[in-house]
């Protein structure tokens, strides 16, 4: 599978890159956690999803929600994340290309670099 980088990109329409991340958020004592995908041009948020874990169905869900949300329905739509599990297993991979996605990764593991 050929990973795309987006380092030195800069997006010059809307739904052209897709970025995603997951959050802690404190609900009364326990963990939760916050899954979003936003457009990186518009900073639109295309879709998210809350949950007890961080498992595959965490990401694959808000993926699916993003998705739908599109308005504009260019074809492959480059979709950034980190290197988290969530991310680079088969099944999620299989899921994003299959719904057009490019798979594009951080180099390390920082959330903040492209």
């Amino acid at each position: 599978m050929a990973v795309l980088q987006v380092k030195d990109l800069v997006p010059t329409y809307a739904e052209q890159v897709f970025v995603n991340d997951i959050t802690y958020v404190d609900i009364d004592g326990q963990h939760g956690y916050l899954a979003l995908v936003t457009d990186w041009f518009s900073k639109r948020i295309m879709g998210y999803k809350l949950d007890d874990n961080m498992r595959v169905s965490l990401t694959k869900d808000t993926l699916e929600i993003g998705v739908k949300n599109r308005i504009y329905i260019h074809e492959n739509v480059i979709y950034h994340s980190d290197r988290g599990l969530q991310y680079c297993c088969p099944d999620y991979s299989e899921f994003a290309q299959k719904v057009g996605m490019i798979l594009s990764t951080t180099q390390q593991y920082g959330p903040y670099e492209k």
